[in-house]
């Protein structure tokens, strides 16, 4: 067994299964509302991003968003690998607690090459797009597409 974090995330690489645990993280909310108190320009980014009608609805989707990143990267995994089997996404066996817990197939690293190789294929080599790839059997798929960022690349909302 072996033990992986991210940003949002811990992983528990056992066997042939990746157990991805969300990790609440009010210490980067508390941060990042003591760094917005003197960065005034960055609230119209915010606003836009989360797309609310309102300022403070932008702000409270923006907290929400870091506190409960990891619950909603493991959400969207499970989402996605469910419903968009043609893409070249991990299978995901389950989701508990509410998205606490993902359980997913893992895969052996593969080469830089090969990521290169299946970002230009499907997104032409965009940089925004999941970046973490593993072989499957011999087949590359990405592993790590909890992001945001990884929405509209893979031409979902």
């Amino acid at each position: 067994m072996r033990i992986c974090s991210g940003a949002s995330r811990r992983v528990l690489l056992v066997g042939n299964v990746a157990i991805k645990i969300a990790r609440v993280n009010l210490l980067r909310v508390f941060k990042h509302v003591w760094w917005a108190l003197f960065q005034k320009d960055t609230a119209q980014e915010k606003y836009e991003k989360y797309r609310a009608s309102t300022p403070q609805q932008a702000v409270g989707n923006y907290l929400r968003n870091l506190a409960l990143h990891g619950f909603q990267a493991n959400r969207q995994e499970f989402r996605l690998s469910r419903d968009y089997p043609e893409l070249p996404l991990a299978r995901v066996f389950g989701m508990y607690l509410g998205g606490f817990v993902l359980v997913m197939e893992r895969g052996e690293p593969a080469p830089p090459h090969m990521t290169y190789e299946l970002r230009q294929r499907h997104w032409g080599g965009d940089l925004n797009v999941p970046r973490h790839v593993c072989l499957f059997q011999g087949n590359p798929k990405f592993i790590d597409f909890g992001t945001p960022d990884a929405l509209p690349f893979l031409g979902v909302q």
